[in-house]
């Protein structure tokens, strides 16, 4: 009886036991998920799945596989999770579950920095896509549209963003976050999404979610409810910001990388400055100097080794023979996982390589950091020169290393950097450019006064180290995140001050804020319109009941039709500010003088008989292919500032329109009240206004996105208290923007 009572508790704590055990099966995908040069998963997904893991205790292994082999995953019910950027499809929904999304997504087209595609232009270029992944399927489906379409496909995202750096193709697709993040890491000022009216063109959109087998519905529950409880929690907004929208911070631990790199560089640049002078000697001391470079070669804590087409090693000093313990491979595998990589880097690309990062076969795991540069020899076709990172890995917080190397190489870095010693202050190259200061080295009573501010705040808080988040009164142009950091040393006491540069990330959030403007306005134009039209078809039912009445004289019918006439002006005005929500954007040929005198009278009411209202048609006849409803909605705005600006003023309204060097000539003129010259720049932006409850803020608005679609500008020019003009400049022979 007992032995069989252990075997039933052993084999019901088996159960149990890997019960806790998930199969997380991933495909990388930066910044989703993916492996950094430490070895160590990272990214937006591995966050959120890890910490459902911490949450419910459960015992979760990532296993890497490829895009194609995380579906197979589901399908056969290998896994119990794919992670990886997967989209929702319909075809996806047949073999698997899908959890509740927690991003919305798509695919858009990533052009270069400097040009200016339309969505038509782009089916006529050469274009790039990731094989077998979503962007290919759209493309393959586009290829019967476009006859002429050139494809391009490769093995990997990162491939084709290289092949257009390189001019190979035109423009890629690609999925929206994951071209965020390679823009802003490692492609920044080459590279743009398409946008129209700056909002991202999307070419497909679609949700992103968790896949699991059809077998772990209650797996999809418990996932589901922790996404809720992130999205609840705002902690789901964090980890986008984190991963997609920001520009990330240099870390100091970026940094002491940042002065790894650098020293194996300049040691490497010595070592071959070395070898070349020697070369340039005279052969009557070649052999002295021989000696020399042998000695050199063979430093103990340097790589110098030779590889022929094959991959077979010819060369391997002793610096390499110490690091691996190999005394002298005949093959690039034997210690090197990556050699096949490695010795295509060496045969395929004919110019030298610097700061190739990869791991070598030992009893332990070392970081070695190669420069490749390419021989002529008909034996060797490479030479290797590697430094190996490991124990500078290992000792990376020692003060000595801390402090030899802080000022060679802090001297380069992209923030501004500030160490105060005392009443010295040292200012890195980006800190001069910022304060405009020449010398490296400046007395503390010569710092920025609003640093020496921060400073002083600082030092009242007692604190080790502090952020001051967007700081916009240190230098005009640039907005900081200002870190300060307290350095407490044997013999002194100094403070660090880092100036991260978030300048672009307030931008990236601006036009985030400027699309949200523009879903308000389409939401409050179209509400606005539809509500006053069902007012104003009340007005035209009981006019026209009116106008059957056969009492009526001449004079009330006249009058009846003109409020038949206004209301349909208005009527028609209400319709045209659907240009907002780009509703009604039809075009036809108008002639503008007629276009004009249909319509003083309309102005002329409009304004009130208290404002003198004058029209002035001087120049050649024009005709434009344009939206008659949305110029009236231009002249109409104008129209009514002018008609606020003079009200109990004997005001008087002059609209004028002339031709000059084949442009139209549109001028609103107003002896109100001017504008002030503080606020002159900011009337054209949406839901500015100076009227409070009685304005919207979105006429002049409305006025600038008209103009700007026929390629045209507008100018005002005011003096308080005197006068207001507002010109419209349009090109006769215009093109209409996209």
């Amino acid at each position: 009886m007992k032995k069989f009572v252990f075997i039933f508790v052993f084999f019901l704590s088996t159960i149990m036991a890997h019960s806790n055990e998930i199969k997380i099966y991933y495909a990388e995908y930066e910044p989703f998920i993916y492996r950094d040069m430490y070895g160590e998963l990272r990214g937006f997904d591995y966050d959120i799945i890890s910490s459902f893991c911490t949450k419910y205790k459960l015992d979760c292994d990532f296993i890497q596989t490829t895009f194609p082999g995380l579906l197979d995953a589901v399908k056969h019910e290998k896994c119990d999770i794919a992670v990886g950027s997967i989209y929702v499809t319909e075809e996806r929904k047949k073999f698997g579950l899908f959890t509740i999304p927690y991003l919305h997504s798509g695919l858009v087209a990533v052009i270069p920095y400097n040009k200016n595609y339309s969505f038509e232009d782009l089916f006529k270029l050469r274009v790039g896509v990731k094989r077998k992944a979503t962007g290919h399927k759209y493309i393959v489906e586009q290829m019967d549209k476009y006859n002429d379409l050139n494809v391009n496909i490769f093995d990997s995202t990162l491939d084709s963003f290289k092949a257009l750096e390189y001019g190979y193709i035109d423009w890629l697709i690609n999925d929206y976050y994951n071209s965020l993040n390679l823009i802003y890491t490692k492609f920044r000022g080459k590279y743009k999404i398409l946008s129209i009216k700056k909002r991202p063109l999307f070419l497909a959109e679609s949700d992103i979610a968790y896949l699991l087998p059809k077998k772990n519905s209650a797996l999809q529950k418990m996932l589901n409810q922790h996404i809720v409880e992130l999205k609840k929690s705002n902690k789901l907004n964090e980890l986008v910001n984190k991963w997609f929208y920001i520009t990330k911070p240099i870390t100091l631990q970026d940094y002491l990388t940042y002065i790894i790199i650098f020293t194996v560089i300049t040691v490497s640049l010595i070592f071959l400055t070395i070898i070349f002078l020697l070369s340039l000697r005279s052969n009557r001391r070649l052999r002295d100097y021989n000696s020399f470079l042998s000695a050199v070669i063979n430093i103990p804590s340097f790589v110098v080794f030779t590889i022929n087409k094959n991959g077979n090693i010819i060369f391997w000093n002793k610096g390499a023979e110490l690091i691996t313990g190999i005394e002298k491979p005949k093959h690039l595998k034997e210690i090197f996982d990556e050699y096949e990589k490695i010795r295509e880097k060496c045969m395929i690309e004919k110019t030298k390589i610097e700061n190739f990062i990869t791991t070598i076969k030992s009893n332990k795991t070392k970081t070695l950091l190669l420069d490749i540069y390419p021989l002529n020899s008909s034996n060797s076709q490479c030479v290797f020169f590697g430094q190996d990172l490991t124990e500078l890995l290992d000792t990376i917080n020692s003060r000595i290393l801390y402090e030899n190397l802080f000022y060679a190489i802090i001297e380069n870095s992209p923030n501004g950097i500030i160490l105060i010693d005392n009443e010295l202050v040292f200012i890195n190259k980006k800190s001069k450019i910022i304060f405009k200061i020449n010398d490296s080295n400046i007395y503390l009573s010569n710092l920025n006064e609003n640093i020496l501010d921060y400073l002083n705040k600082f030092k009242k808080m007692n604190e080790e180290e502090f952020i001051f988040y967007d700081i916009r009164d240190v230098a005009e142009g640039y907005i900081f995140d200002l870190y300060i950091k307290k350095i407490i040393t044997a013999e002194k006491v100094y403070y660090l001050i880092i100036l991260i540069d978030n300048t672009e990330k307030i931008k990236q959030q601006k036009i985030i804020q400027e699309i949200q403007r523009d879903e308000i306005i389409s939401n409050i134009v179209t509400s606005v319109v539809h509500d006053i039209n069902n007012i104003l078809s009340v007005i035209v039912n009981y006019t026209t009941l009116l106008k059957l009445d056969s009492s009526l004289n001449e004079k009330n019918k006249n009058i009846l039709d003109k409020i038949l006439n206004i209301t349909e002006e208005s009527s028609n005005y209400l319709k045209s500010l659907l240009n907002l929500s780009n509703i009604g954007n039809e075009t036809k040929v108008v002639f503008i003088d007629n276009f004009l005198r249909s319509k003083e009278e309309f102005f002329r009411q409009l304004l009130g008989s208290e404002i003198k209202f004058e029209m002035i048609l001087e120049g050649e006849g024009v005709t434009l292919e344009i939206n008659d409803n949305k110029l009236t909605q231009t002249l109409l705005n104008l129209l009514l500032n002018a008609k606020d600006a003079v009200m109990g003023n004997d005001g008087k309204v002059v609209l004028k329109k002339s031709v000059e060097n084949n442009n139209l000539i549109i001028e609103v003129i107003d002896n109100g009240q001017g504008i002030p010259k503080e606020i002159k720049d900011k009337i054209f932006e949406p839901f500015f206004t100076t009227k409070k409850e009685k304005g919207t803020g979105i006429g002049l608005y409305a006025v600038k996105i008209f103009v700007d679609e026929l390629n045209g500008k507008i100018e005002v020019d005011s003096e308080p208290g005197k006068y207001t003009k507002f010109k419209i400049t349009i090109p006769i022979n215009h093109k209409k923007s996209n």
